[in-house]
This record gives C-alpha cells, sequence and structure tokens, in this order.
C-alpha cells in the first residue's frame, strides 16, 4: 500500500470513529433521506462482500448495518431507560460499526474517495438520530442485537456431548491437577535461558499515575477514559515477561503478513485494547494485554497441540478506585483459562453441574501493586510463576500498540487482517481438532480473535462475557481486605 492510501486509510478510521456522535441535525430528517443512507450502507456491505472482507470482532445487527454490538452492549441494552442511555447505546454500538468498517474499507484495493467517506459518516449520524427517537423501530432494533455464542449444538448432539463432555471435564481436571503444584511452588529466580522482557518507556513507574478512579461515566454507567489516561494505565500495568528459551518459537514479537503470518521476534510487541466488564451495578474498566510467538513447539512427532503462532492475553481489571480487582491469562485459542482474584474478591459457592469450574490458582496479595513479572514455559508457553516485576533490568524491551492494528496488518498491495470472517486465525490449526469438536468448539486449538474466545470446553463461557467475573466471584467486605497478608 502506498503512503498516501495508507493516510487516506487512517484518515478513514478516524473520521468515521469521530461521526458516532449524533449532532443536532438542521432540520427534520425525511424519509428519502434515510432510505438512501440505508441505500449507502447496503451498497458498502455489498462491495465488501464481493471483496470477500469481513471483520468478525464485533457482530453486525440484522437491518442497521450502521451499527455493530459486543456481549457488553448486549447485556446492558435491555435496561436502557431514556434518550441520554439511548444515545450513549448508539454512540457505542455506531463507533463500532465505524472501527471495524473503516479497517475493512481500509484492506479494500484501491482504497475508496474521502466523498464515500463523508458519505458514510453522514448518513451514520441521520440513521442513529431517526433511531435514537423512534420507540418503535428501537425495540424492534433490540431484538435482532445478539451476539451468538461461539459452540455449535449440532457438533454437541452429533459428539454424544453428555457422554464425551465427562472424558473431557477428566482431561481437563487432570491438566489443572499437574500444573497446579508448579504455580503454588514456582522455581525462585529465573532459568538460565530465561530472556526477560518488559515495557520500553522514558517514564518509570513512580511517574505514573497510581489510579485513576473513580472513573467518569457516560449515560450507561461505563467509564470514560480519555487517551491520555488509558495510556498512562496501560504503561502501569504492563506486565513483565521472562521466557525460557529452546528455539526461535519462544521469542515473543510483532505479527507481520509475508505471504503467511509471520512473527518477527526484532520487534517485541504487545498489543492493547481496553475492555469492560460488569460487576454488580457496576462497569468496570479492563486492560488487555496480548503478545504473540511463532508456534508452539511440538514435544514429539504427535503433539496435537503443537502447530504454527501462538500467544496468550493477560488482562487486568480495575477497580471503582482504580486498584486491581483481579487478573486472568488466558491462551489465544481461548485455552487454559486461568483467574488470579485480588483479596478484595472471594470464589463463590456454586452448584456442581457438568462444566468446567474456573480454575483459580491463587490470590494476588494485595502488596503486589504495579506491575507484575510472568515467568513462561519454553515450547507450551504455560504460566509458570507470577510475581512483583523485579528490579533488575530486562534483557529486551516490547512496545505497546493498539490491538485494532492485527485486524489490517501491511502485506504488499493492500492490508490484510490476521483473523478470518469467523474470528479464527487459519493458519494455526492444531490436531486436537480431530477429537475435541464433541465439545462444540469450531477449529479447537486454533488461534481466535477477540470476541469469539470460549473458554471452556465443558459447559459455555466465553473471555469477553459481560458477567464473567461475577459469576464466579463476590465481593469481600473491606475491612477484611484492609486486614494484613
Amino acid at each position: 500500500m502506498t503512503q498516501r492510501r495508507l493516510r487516506l486509510a487512517l484518515l478513514m478510521l478516524l473520521g468515521m470513529v469521530g461521526a458516532c456522535t449524533m449532532a443536532p441535525q438542521r432540520g427534520p430528517i425525511t424519509a428519502p433521506e434515510l432510505a438512501r443512507c440505508q441505500q449507502t450502507f447496503k451498497d458498502n456491505d455489498a462491495l465488501l462482500r464481493a471483496a470477500q472482507i469481513h471483520d468478525a470482532q464485533a457482530t453486525r445487527v440484522k437491518g442497521h448495518a450502521f451499527l455493530r454490538v459486543d456481549r457488553l452492549l448486549v447485556s446492558i441494552a435491555a435496561e436502557v431507560k431514556n434518550t441520554a442511555q439511548r444515545q450513549a447505546w448508539l454512540a457505542r454500538a455506531m463507533a463500532m460499526d465505524a472501527e471495524g468498517r473503516g479497517l475493512e474499507l481500509a484492506r479494500l484495493s484501491p482504497a475508496p474517495d474521502s466523498a464515500v467517506v463523508e458519505q458514510l459518516q453522514n448518513c451514520r449520524a441521520k440513521l442513529g438520530a431517526a433511531l435514537r427517537d423512534d420507540d418503535k423501530a428501537w425495540h424492534s432494533m433490540l431484538d435482532v442485537a445478539q451476539v451468538a455464542d461461539d459452540y455449535s449444538a449440532t457438533l454437541r448432539v452429533l459428539g454424544v456431548y453428555p457422554i464425551s463432555a465427562r472424558i473431557v471435564l477428566a482431561g481437563v481436571a487432570g491438566l489443572q491437577a499437574r500444573e497446579m503444584p508448579r504455580l503454588l511452588d514456582p522455581p525462585t529466580g529465573d532459568s538460565p535461558a530465561a530472556r526477560r522482557y518488559r515495557l520500553g518507556s522514558d517514564a518509570t513507574d513512580a511517574a505514573l499515575p497510581a489510579a485513576s478512579g473513580p472513573w467518569h461515566r457516560d449515560a450507561l454507567g461505563i467509564p470514560l477514559l480519555g487517551d491520555a489516561e488509558l495510556a498512562a494505565l496501560l504503561r502501569r500495568h504492563a506486565p513483565e515477561l521472562s521466557v525460557d528459551i529452546r528455539s526461535d518459537d519462544d521469542h515473543l514479537g510483532q505479527v507481520t503478513h509475508k505471504r503467511a503470518p509471520f512473527v518477527d521476534s526484532a520487534n517485541p510487541v504487545l498489543y492493547t485494547q481496553l475492555a469492560y466488564t460488569r460487576f454488580g451495578r457496576q462497569v468496570l474498566p479492563q486492560l488487555v494485554y496480548t503478545w504473540w510467538f511463532a508456534a508452539r513447539t511440538a514435544r514429539g512427532p504427535f503433539d496435537p497441540l503443537a502447530g504454527p503462532l501462538d500467544g496468550l492475553s493477560w488482562r487486568v481489571t480495575l477497580d471503582d478506585d482504580g486498584q486491581p480487582l483481579a487478573y486472568d491469562l488466558v491462551h489465544n485459542c481461548g485455552c487454559y483459562h486461568m483467574f488470579f482474584p485480588s483479596p478484595r474478591l472471594r470464589m463463590r459457592h456454586l452448584a456442581s453441574t457438568l462444566a468446567e469450574p474456573a480454575w483459580v490458582p491463587f490470590t494476588i496479595p494485595t502488596h503486589w501493586r504495579g506491575r507484575l513479572h510472568l515467568a513462561l514455559a519454553s515450547g507450551s508457553h504455560y504460566l509458570r510463576a507470577i510475581a512483583p516485576a523485579g528490579a533488575s533490568p530486562p534483557d529486551h524491551f516490547y512496545a505497546l500498540r493498539p490491538y485494532r492494528e492485527l485486524r489490517a496488518l501491511p502485506a504488499r498491495e493492500q492490508r490484510v487482517s490476521l483473523f478470518d470472517a469467523h474470528g479464527l486465525v487459519p493458519a494455526s490449526a492444531r490436531g486436537e481438532r480431530w477429537f475435541l469438536w464433541p465439545m462444540g468448539i469450531v477449529a479447537p486449538g486454533s488461534m481466535r480473535q477477540w470476541g469469539h474466545q470460549a473458554t471452556a470446553f465443558v459447559g459455555r463461557r466465553h473471555f469477553d462475557d459481560a458477567r464473567l467475573f461475577e459469576r464466579y466471584f463476590e465481593r469481600v467486605d473491606s475491612a477484611a481486605v484492609a486486614a494484613p497478608d
């Protein structure tokens, strides 16, 4: 892509995101205007379909091409009561379409001209304002604003799920039993083969704000973080990583595209995004850090878990005072999901069911403030230990980059996404898919896009569930939290 086309694509994305507010109209929006705008989006969708370009991160709302939703917005939709809340909800749904469509259009060759961009901007604002003020249309839209889960009922029926799930559940319990002692009694210090990574920044932890709460919130109660505030929080909580190095598969790097996805270990990168979870009546911000390796190394001639591309995502959930409420870690396939609550939380007592329980190795002590150190094994990249970040200098520094860059990577004449239209990384298929398909997950073991990470083989659970933490944890009395660790 030429520099001119790249600049145009970036301007399109920024401009479309900026068009998600519904400024007052100079006059009434007429029915012919709305019909023309609906046709504009239909035509744009047809153009993207013809080019076989589809970004799966947020779900399109049927009949409302200018809106996309995620599990958070869907969970809030039924609670919207007034015009201000409608406007806030629509602004977020339009922003998701603006971002997704902008990244899709950036992958077109040739890129659309500015007139197309401006028309989409104007139409999004008009359609949003009309929907906000039309009660019947609003409730009709809510009926179809849904996000499907990433489990196939058909596969579970064909795989005799009630029986096969018990076998898999026993395997999951066995894995946790083998790995738990290593996490509870980790080796002290890095192994001689370990490579340590830390965020490259001139700012020290002491120079960054310790906390930003209580959060400013929109009409839906969703925290509003400015760019500078978010950047400071991402720097403060960016994890320190150490990885045992046995092969080139153990060097984290930047994802590039050279005929196929490629991890450039000369440029270590953690990809970041802001997410949210609901806990009680609050919506809390989450800082998500994702990194990639070239592969998961095979342990022998037949290793169904091995294959090209591997990676993990570390998430920090912040309480209303800006302090960490919980941490969790998942491999980018949605596998090996672990929770690490703070002392502010305790596990709920849940009835025994045929479902994977939450994997909670231990609670992170209160005095482990700031960034944490994650030690990873070679090959499998399993977590081996968590501790406060050390003072010793790292071997390498990494940079923070927006996660959305993975959705429009530079590649010769145009941009491509790391993910396919189903939110999968096609190049990352694993052999385990041949015997785990009865759990209802398509392509188990394959790396997945945000919003498509099913994290339980038995039962149903997603990494981006709007009430995931509330499902497994409850708050501890504040007096108990204040007690020494």
